[in-house]
C-alpha cells in the first residue's frame, strides 16, 4: 500500500484536501477505489482526487467485508479438523438438489461459506476483501450485505434450477455467487460513471471500466473450466447488477461525498 499527500492546486481545494490523506487502492492496476472522505462536492465531481482506503480504520469502515472474510476463512479451518458424523454433518451444509428437497433451503446461505481447497478460498476471499472494500464504502454495509447475500442466493437457485432441467443431483459450495454479484454492482457503477460521471473523472472512469471487463472476462472464462458451477456465476452477477444500480442511483441523487460509507 502506498500513502501519498494530497496537493492543493486551488485555494478552492486547499480547504477540502488540507489535512486528508488518500490510500491508494487498486483491484486491478489503475483502478482506485472511494473511501470515505470529506471533500467538497465540487472536488468529487471534477474527479480530481484518487478514493483510497486507510487500513487503520479497516474494521471500522468495512466491518461487514471484514467479518464475512473471517467467518469463510473460520469455518475452512474447523472444517479441515472435522472426521466422522461431525464432518457429514457438515457436507450436508452444502447446495443440492437432494439437501434442498429435504426441506433443508438454509443450505442456500451455508453453502456460501463452505470452500473445497486452499486455493478456492484463497481466491474467493482475495475477490471479497478488495471488491468489498470498495463497495462497503460506497454503498454502506446494510446495502452491501443485501447485494452479496441476495446475489449468493440467487446464485443458487440458478445453480438449482439447472440441475433440475438437467436431471443432475449437484453439489457446490463456496461464496462465487455473491462475489459474482458485487462485480456486477461495481460493473455498473463503473459503467454509468463512464457515461455521466458525478463522482469520479471520466477518463478515469473509462479506463478502470476496460481493466475491470477484463478481469471479469477472465473469471467468467475460468467459470466455465471443470467442476465449477457457473450458472450460479451466472445468477449471482445479474442480480448484484440490478440491485447495484438501483442503489447506485439512490447515491448518484444525493451527489455527495459524504453519502459514502453511509450504513
Amino acid at each position: 500500500m502506498e500513502i501519498e499527500r494530497v496537493r492543493a492546486t486551488s485555494p478552492r481545494r486547499a480547504t477540502a484536501t488540507r489535512a486528508l490523506r488518500v490510500h491508494h487502492l487498486a483491484m486491478v492496476p489503475g483502478v482506485a477505489a472511494p473511501a470515505t472522505v470529506r471533500q467538497s462536492p465540487v472536488i468529487a465531481r471534477e474527479g480530481s482526487l484518487d478514493m483510497s482506503y486507510d487500513f487503520r480504520g479497516a474494521f471500522k469502515r468495512t466491518p461487514a467485508t471484514l467479518t464475512l472474510v473471517i467467518v469463510n476463512v473460520v469455518v475452512f479451518l474447523i472444517a479441515q479438523v472435522l472426521t466422522g458424523p461431525a464432518y457429514r454433518l457438515y457436507s450436508y451444509q452444502a447446495l443440492s438438489v437432494i439437501t434442498i428437497e429435504a426441506g433443508w433451503w438454509w443450505t442456500l446461505v451455508t453453502s456460501m461459506f463452505m470452500h473445497g481447497s486452499v486455493m478456492h478460498i484463497v481466491f474467493n476471499m482475495f475477490s471479497l476483501y478488495w471488491l468489498g472494500l470498495t463497495m462497503e464504502r460506497v454503498l454502506g454495509s446494510a446495502k452491501f450485505l443485501v447485494t452479496y447475500f441476495a446475489s449468493g442466493i440467487a446464485g443458487g437457485l440458478t445453480y438449482l434450477a439447472w440441475c433440475y432441467l438437467s436431471g443432475s443431483v449437484g453439489w457446490a459450495i463456496g461464496a462465487s455467487g455473491a462475489i459474482f454479484g458485487l462485480f456486477g454492482a461495481y460493473g455498473v457503477m463503473l459503467l454509468v460513471e463512464s457515461r455521466r460521471p458525478v463522482f469520479l473523472n471520466q477518463a478515469s472512469a473509462r479506463q478502470s471500466l476496460t481493466q475491470f471487463l477484463v478481469l471479469l472476462a477472465v473469471n467468467v472464462l475460468y467459470g466455465f473450466t471443470g467442476g465449477i458451477a457457473w450458472q450460479a456465476h451466472l445468477g449471482g452477477l445479474v442480480v448484484g447488477a440490478i440491485l447495484g444500480y438501483v442503489f447506485y442511483l439512490q447515491l448518484r441523487r444525493t451527489r455527495g461525498m459524504g453519502r459514502f460509507g453511509a450504513r
